[in-house]
């Protein structure tokens, strides 16, 4: 099995000790709960929301550093950290003990903000634009902090830019006190299908599928004109297929495909350029598609099945394209594999592991079934465990690693 899937953050710090104990156990128990949310039905939806933000923000503030490349050597946290990991308990936790007046016994931007209300609401605000900044950097906060300002201050501008102003009271009943503001469509996909899916592709990473693709692409690729390049393509998007993540696609298979172009003749740049196309188009391969597919869901009101059949021409077309391109390339140069090059057989590649890719078939008949995605991707999350259990000989290690995955999959969302 696969031990190491890339972290969803080159920015992340490798803890030890106490801090590392926590991140761990927190990580794991927010897998578990999201786990248990895939099957039994949603609470109180801003409690779990607010659960959801709770378990990520204490991730987000202990693995990300205030600055940059700053202390990414340390092992431990500053004091600053602790106190943002406190002021996230208090404000959250308050949130989740109080979701239910703040969701059914107030009458938005009628009923007065209690002191409680006040403060959690003013450090979630404050709290989800530094979490922003240390993962994202500045320009989003920065926009953020600009239309904030213009509602406060809006009364001061010249026309067409004027209106009213609202009081901090008001904005923050937006902000935090309804589902249009922090609560809003982004963090309940978030906290739902993509939290699920993210999982099911990082436990498929964990047991093998990157490589299984990798070797399947060399496989149908080795022996034609810039087999290399088409190999990447292939399998960037085959892996797109159960990752929505271009990052995770990139640390995936081009940790092989990009030396292995270089080695052909390919120019560095040309190889990076490859991985880096061909990865991203992994985010409209259905069946496990971005988070931008979920948010299509809950905007539009369309099913995700019919999102996932429009989005098959498009792929098709993508791949295409950047395939043609690299065959270009490859006979303008005559690019070939680097002689001496042995590629497995496409034959004993799928019956070694061919199974990994059963579940993502699952996935696809129980949502044509009528099954909702949420509920399809679990029951294909734990066909993946089963399958694993059965037809890998080293079981042990398979139920030692478990835990990795959950923790991977925590570490996975937070961007």
């Amino acid at each position: 099995m696969e031990k190491n899937v890339p972290s969803s953050s080159a920015a992340a710090r490798e803890l030890s000790g106490i801090p590392g104990t926590i991140v761990k156990i927190t990580a794991i128990a927010m897998s578990c709960y999201q786990l248990y949310i895939g099957y039994f039905p949603t609470p109180i939806s801003i409690r779990h929301r607010a659960t959801h933000l709770l378990f990520a923000f204490i991730l987000l503030f202990m693995l990300y550093p205030f600055k940059k490349d700053a202390d990414r050597g340390r092992k431990g946290l500053g004091v600053g950290d602790w106190v943002l990991v406190a002021l996230v308990v208090g404000a959250l936790g308050y949130t989740i003990l109080f979701a239910w007046r703040i969701l059914n016994d107030r009458l938005p931007f009628i009923t007065p903000l209690e002191s409680g209300e006040w403060i959690a609401g003013t450090l979630v605000v404050l709290l989800t634009l530094e979490a922003t900044r240390r993962i994202l950097g500045n320009v989003l906060v920065i926009v953020a902090a600009v239309f904030l300002a213009y509602g406060l201050f809006g009364n001061y501008l010249p026309a067409p830019f004027w209106h009213k102003g609202y009081p901090i009271e008001t904005i923050l009943d937006q902000l935090y006190l309804s589902h249009d503001g922090i609560w809003g469509v982004p963090l309940h996909v978030t906290s739902t299908y993509v939290y699920l899916f993210m999982m099911f592709g990082a436990f498929l990473t964990l047991t093998g599928a990157g490589d299984f693709f990798t070797d399947f692409a060399h496989s149908v690729t080795t022996r034609s004109v810039g087999g290399p390049a088409k190999t990447a393509v292939v399998a960037s998007s085959l892996m797109g297929t159960l990752s929505g993540s271009s990052v995770g696609n990139v640390m995936t298979t081009g940790a092989f495909t990009i030396p292995m172009m270089k080695q052909a003749g390919y120019r560095p740049s040309f190889a990076g350029a490859v991985e880096a196309v061909a990865s991203t188009g992994g985010q409209i391969v259905p069946p496990v598609m971005g988070a931008a597919a979920f948010v299509m869901v809950e905007y539009t009101g369309i099913t995700y099945l019919e999102i996932m059949k429009h989005a098959i021409i498009p792929a098709f077309l993508y791949y295409l394209a950047v395939y043609l391109m690299v065959h270009m390339e490859a006979v303008k140069f005559n690019l070939r594999m680097p002689p001496g090059t042995i590629a497995p057989r496409t034959l004993d590649v799928l019956l070694s592991r061919g199974y990994l890719v059963i579940p993502v078939f699952l996935i696809i008949f129980l949502l044509i079934q009528g099954y909702t995605p949420l509920r399809g991707c679990f029951v294909a999350f734990w066909s993946l465990i089963a399958l694993v259990l059965i037809f890998n000989k080293n079981r042990k290690e398979i139920l030692r690693t478990f835990p990795v995955g959950l923790e991977n999959a925590a570490k996975l969302i937070l961007p």
